[in-house]
């Protein structure tokens, strides 16, 4: 395999359709003549360019395949002779010392979240463990990163907790094309469609979505269409069981984990966006992609009101903060907001312009090169 302006792409976790590594990154170097390797677990069929060259992992079922998968990609990596190792999971971090110390490889430690806060709310792992576990990981992550050539931020408040003059902050904004290039038309509907994509976990907020339905019904002739993998069969049996209980199975519908491009067809054909986080560090300090991603389809947002998302809904006016602890007070405001067609249509062409504008990934496509060009200097 050639190893002349080539990079090597590596997550053991995400899947090969993931939009910030495959359709932003892989693809960004793709278009600027690099040589990519991209090895991640296979998830669907993508369309690649020529040079482009997709090494499969099996799909992760448990810790001893993730654990399998480890040894496979670093295997990888040293095939494809690429001298550049970018990876994208902390399951790798050891893998990055190894080849940055034996192999010389350069080596790019890609953050997408916090990862030392989160572990403080795996529900997998007993209470008692987590914060040493957390703390433990902090600094394995540190010394990891020191040996490191580069650090790459998915968001610009990440860089308050990686005191190094080795890191580049990329935002994880929408690619162009997956922009709707002209606003849905204002067709009257019966039913007011919102929608929630991604994880669905506790911290997500699943269970204040289905007290929000639970709080709509009757009032309003309402569906919710949730989108994503839940994070325990456990989880899903309980949400099931709650929407039967409640009456609810036809108005909060389940599709579980859909394809990217098929997750977002169904979000087009929505009207309102559900961002229902709980206050955990790292959603109290960052904007969630799933903003962008819902104004990039006309859709107005339903949000939790952290300081954040106010002072950002304050100035893009994306939508309605809502205290999700207290749903019950805000309903009446929530209804407003919901039967209000003219505004959610005004607020959902407003959202478009404003990610035109202002939250494109093309405007990060220029730091994203420079991190490689002064590498392979």
């Amino acid at each position: 395999m050639n190893d002349i302006k080539s990079i090597c792409h590596v997550s053991t976790v995400h899947p090969n359709s993931d939009p910030r590594i495959y359709y932003k990154q892989v693809l960004t170097l793709a278009s600027a003549g690099y040589e990519v390797y991209y090895i991640t677990p296979k998830e669907a069929e993508i369309e690649t360019p020529p040079n482009v060259h997709c090494l499969y992992l099996p799909r992760p079922t448990g810790l001893f395949s993730r654990l399998k998968n480890l040894l496979i990609s670093f295997k990888l990596v040293l095939r494809s002779r690429a001298p550049i190792f970018h990876f994208h999971d902390p399951e790798l971090l050891l893998s990055g010392v190894i080849l940055k110390i034996f192999w010389r490889k350069k080596v790019i430690f890609d953050i997408h979240e916090l990862t030392f806060d989160a572990i403080l709310y795996k529900e997998y792992l007993h209470p008692l463990i987590r914060k040493p576990i957390s703390i433990f990981y902090k600094f394995l992550e540190m010394g990891c990163i020191k040996i490191f050539d580069h650090i790459i931020l998915a968001e610009a408040c990440y860089s308050d907790y990686y005191n190094t003059n080795k890191k580049t902050i990329i935002q994880n904004y929408i690619p162009a094309k997956f922009v709707l290039e002209r606003p849905p038309e204002s067709i009257p509907r019966k039913t007011v469609e919102l929608v929630y994509i991604g994880s669905v976990t506790n911290l997500r907020g699943i269970n204040e979505m289905i007290e929000l339905a639970n709080l709509l019904q009757g009032k309003i002739d309402f569906r919710i269409q949730i989108i994503g993998e839940f994070e325990s069969s456990e989880l899903r049996e309980k949400i099931e069981t709650q929407l039967s209980d409640l009456d609810l199975s036809a108005r909060v519908i389940l599709h579980g984990k859909k394809l990217f491009t098929k997750g977002h067809e169904i979000v087009e054909q929505c009207q309102v966006g559900l961002l229902f986080m709980h206050p955990i560090e790292n959603n109290l300090t960052s904007l969630p992609t799933k903003i962008y991603e819902y104004m990039s389809k006309g859709l107005a947002i339903i949000m939790s009101d952290f300081p954040n998302y106010t002072e950002f809904n304050s100035e893009y006016g994306s939508g309605l903060n809502v205290d999700i602890f207290n749903l019950e007070n805000s309903v009446d405001n929530i209804i407003k907001f919901l039967t209000d067609e003219a505004g959610l249509n005004s607020i959902g062409k407003a959202n478009i312009i404003n990610v035109r504008d202002n939250f494109i990934w093309e405007s990060q496509e220029k730091e994203l090169l420079d991190v490689y060009r002064k590498m392979l200097d």
